[in-house]
């Protein structure tokens, strides 16, 4: 995953308006750098490096809405969601056949007939699905998404000059109050996770509660102190982690549906043209054993997440 753009002049002490308007101007630069490359089926890390980019901006469109200036940033945020979806299922294709080639032991693997045309499979539906969901990607990331993010920034650094920025809110102060229903939604998440081997739903949504969390710590990590930073880590582990974990549990969704039509194809297949499906069992039971040693990893993260004080820890990094 590319690395967030720094935000030029960013400060805690600015008007939060102003450092919204710098923030949504920088964001709109780092998303349309990551545009060249997506329409190349080849190119996974473009197509991942772009649906981020797309989050960050649309964290803060929502997480900051309560300062965005009219309709503008809801519209935006509104306009992104198609496309971010679009951009996760080809990158969802991309994943499984990445997981299950770093499992089989890299470009090996497709020496292994079974494990070679599952890999084949999910590289091509991705090629497949990036030719289906283009038209999608080009409306949406089009002159006309520039222009109104363009016109965005300019209107939040225009009421921002219109008020006094001594009684102005401070982005320090507006972002408790920014990210307490974000800190809620994480807590109501981590209570539902009741077995982290067998809870695969409940962890996918503790960890899409938890991105806006994310991405908007990023956005301070550059401004604050040690303490602050080390929060930051922490939730940036939990949520790679729970990312991992998410991973694993869809590529082994699709191995063993994989492995079940292999063997429904052995039955009426001459001997000859039989697969042996036991190279996709192995990787399956690979990735059971990869995910058991993640979810006891991410245990001592989920109890963290889980105390009472664990927002105020978040909160008093930042004083």
């Amino acid at each position: 995953m590319a690395r967030a753009w720094p935000i030029p002049q960013l400060r805690l002490d600015d008007p939060v308006r102003l450092a919204l308007a710098r923030i949504v101007r920088t964001r709109t630069r780092e998303l349309y750098s990551h545009m060249p490359g997506v329409f190349s089926a080849a190119d996974a890390e473009a197509v991942h490096d772009l649906r981020v980019s797309s989050r960050r901006l649309q964290t803060v469109l929502t997480v900051f809405n309560a300062w965005m200036p009219g309709k503008t940033a809801r519209r935006i945020s509104k306009r992104l969601k198609p496309a971010i979806r679009a951009l996760g299922a080809i990158r969802e294709r991309h994943m499984i056949a990445q997981v299950a080639q770093r499992l089989a032991g890299g470009e090996s693997a497709l020496q292994t007939v079974a494990v070679g045309l599952f890999i084949a499979r999910y590289r091509q539906g991705a090629a497949m699905c990036g030719i289906e969901v283009a038209p999608v990607i080009r409306e949406t990331f089009s002159d006309e998404l520039q222009e109104l993010l363009r016109e965005l920034s300019q209107r939040l650094e225009r009421s921002c000059n219109r008020a006094h920025r001594s009684r102005e809110v401070t982005f320090a102060d507006a972002v408790p109050r920014a990210l307490e229903p974000v800190l809620e939604r994480v807590a109501a998440c981590t209570v539902a996770v009741s077995d982290i081997g067998r809870c695969v739903e409940e962890l996918h949504r503790l960890r899409v509660a938890a991105k806006p969390l994310r991405y908007t710590m990023e956005l301070l990590e550059p401004l604050c102190d040690r303490a602050f930073r080390t929060q930051y880590q922490r939730i940036r582990s939990a949520v790679q982690v729970l990312g991992d974990l998410h991973d694993l549990d869809v590529a082994i969704t699709a191995m063993r549906a994989h492995v079940a039509e292999m063997r429904l194809y052995n039955r009426t297949a001459s001997a000859t043209h039989r697969i042996p499906a036991a190279p996709l069992d192995r990787l399956v039971a690979d990735a059971r054993r990869r995910r058991d040693a993640l979810g006891k990893e991410f245990a001592a993260a989920l109890e963290w997440l889980r105390r009472e004080n664990f927002a105020r820890d978040i909160f008093d990094s930042l004083d």
